[in-house]
């Protein structure tokens, strides 16, 4: 088409309507396909950064409460391994105190060894 008008504006000098048109439309949407552009790359750039900001509070938290649900139980059988009546050698006394416990846990069981390994 530019090729027609510059052929019309060599012979009269002047360009046609649809021409200007044609760079007006072209000189216009340039500009504003540019800006939608970067308005989309910083809706986008911004919701992944909260979406990253998000997960890490979410894996921070459950890290948390993972470490604390394994200090309690960590606590909970350092209070049964100092038990009176698995030092005295009552061992079921010391039974039914470990059963209480594994409940109190929510445990399955626990397993006793001796430094010798059995």
């Amino acid at each position: 088409m530019l090729r027609g008008a510059f052929r019309i504006a060599r012979r009269f000098g002047t360009w046609p309507v649809s021409a200007y048109l044609l760079i007006l439309a072209i000189a216009t949407s340039i500009p504003i396909a540019a800006c939608a552009g970067v308005l989309a790359y910083h809706f986008v750039a911004e919701s992944s950064q909260s979406r990253k900001v998000e997960y890490e509070d979410r894996l921070r938290l459950m890290r948390n409460a993972t470490e604390l649900r394994v200090a309690n139980i960590i606590e909970d059988l350092q209070i049964l391994a100092l038990s009176p009546s698995l030092a005295d050698g009552r061992f079921t006394e010391f039974r039914d105190h470990a059963i209480d416990a594994v409940r109190l846990i929510g445990g399955v069981a626990i397993a006793l060894y001796a430094p010798d390994g059995q």
